[in-house]
């Protein structure tokens, strides 16, 4: 029953979220909500993904970078993008979270906010439309340089 609960809580808050997002982006044009405790969207190249995940009351807004088996594929691409970390974190306009997470078969770069589904619903809308600011930030910050590697 609890787990019920925690799935209902989360679909709705992702619910709510992609409707927040309509108005500002077409991220999240073809997603549907989930009951899981992250939700993910393309940023144009495969390999590359963006992903709001939400744990123990804070939120993680993150570019995953996955080639999966391939791991020097995906090693080179991180690497690539972190030769770029100035201009990436500039356009953002702070520092990032970069993480290879080794013996994973992918890397992060990411940023951190407090507050996730667990906050009370009340101030859901102000975590949504902050998620959301974060995560185009994001995506304009690495899209042109995701674009742009070769590798």
């Amino acid at each position: 029953k609890a787990q019920s609960l925690r799935e209902e809580t989360l679909r709705r808050f992702w619910t709510q979220l992609i409707q927040r997002s309509h108005e500002r982006t077409g991220l999240f044009a073809k997603k549907s909500p989930t009951s899981d405790s992250w939700i993910s969207v393309g940023i144009g190249r495969g390999g590359f993904s963006l992903y709001v995940s939400q744990s123990k009351g804070q939120t993680r807004i993150e570019c995953y970078v996955t080639f999966g088996q391939y791991e020097e594929k995906t090693v080179a691409a991180f690497n690539a993008l972190r030769e770029r970390r100035q201009k990436i974190e500039t356009t953002f306009g702070e520092q990032l979270d970069w993480q290879e997470l080794p013996g994973r078969l992918g890397s992060r770069i990411c940023t951190y906010m407090p507050g996730s589904w667990m906050s009370p619903e009340a101030e859901w809308p102000a975590l949504q439309d902050e998620m959301i600011a974060i995560l185009l930030r994001l995506e304009k910050s690495l899209r042109p340089e995701i674009q742009m590697l070769q590798f």
